[in-house]
C-alpha cells in the first residue's frame, strides 16, 4: 500500500529524496562553484585513464565507520553507484535525468515491508557489507 500511495502522489520515499537531494547539491556546487565553499576541499575526481576513472570520486580525510554517514561519505557511495553523469549537460537536465533514475529505481525495487528498498544506497550494516557494483552506463 505504501509504494501504491507514493506512485499515486508522485513522491519518492524520503530518504531516496534525501539522497537524491545529497547528489543534486554536488553538482550544484560544480556548475556554480561558491567563493565561500570550496567542494573540491573534500573531495576529487579519481585520475586514471580507466572507463570509469574520471567519474570515480573520491573523498580527501579519513574514513572511519563512525563518519559513514556523514555527507561526504553519503556522496562518494552515491557517486559510484549512480550511472556515469555527464558533467557537460546544464543542471536542470542533468537534475531531470537524476530523477528519472531515481523513480525507475524506486519503482523496480521499492518494497514497503523492506527498509533497506527506502534508499538507493542502503546504508545499513547488511547491505554496507555486500558490495554494490558501479554502474558504468551513461546516464
Amino acid at each position: 500500500q505504501g509504494k501504491t500511495r507514493l506512485l499515486s502522489l508522485d513522491l519518492l520515499p524520503l530518504m531516496m529524496m534525501f539522497e537524491l537531494n545529497d547528489v543534486l547539491f554536488f553538482i550544484n556546487c560544480l556548475k556554480n562553484p561558491s567563493e565561500s565553499f570550496d567542494i573540491f576541499k573534500y573531495v576529487s575526481f579519481g585520475t586514471s585513464s580507466t572507463r570509469s576513472g574520471s567519474h570515480k570520486l573520491r573523498h580527501r580525510g579519513s574514513n572511519s565507520n563512525s563518519q559513514r554517514h556523514f555527507y561526504f561519505h553519503r556522496l562518494i557511495r552515491l557517486w559510484i553507484f549512480l550511472p556515469i553523469v555527464d558533467l557537460s549537460l546544464s543542471a536542470p537536465v542533468i537534475k531531470s535525468k537524476l530523477k528519472s533514475y531515481f523513480w525507475s529505481v524506486f519503482v523496480s525495487k521499492f518494497d514497503s515491508l523492506n527498509i533497506c528498498t527506502f534508499h538507493l544506497l542502503c546504508p545499513c550494516n547488511n547491505c554496507l557489507s555486500t558490495p554494490s557494483l558501479p554502474n558504468f552506463n551513461l546516464l
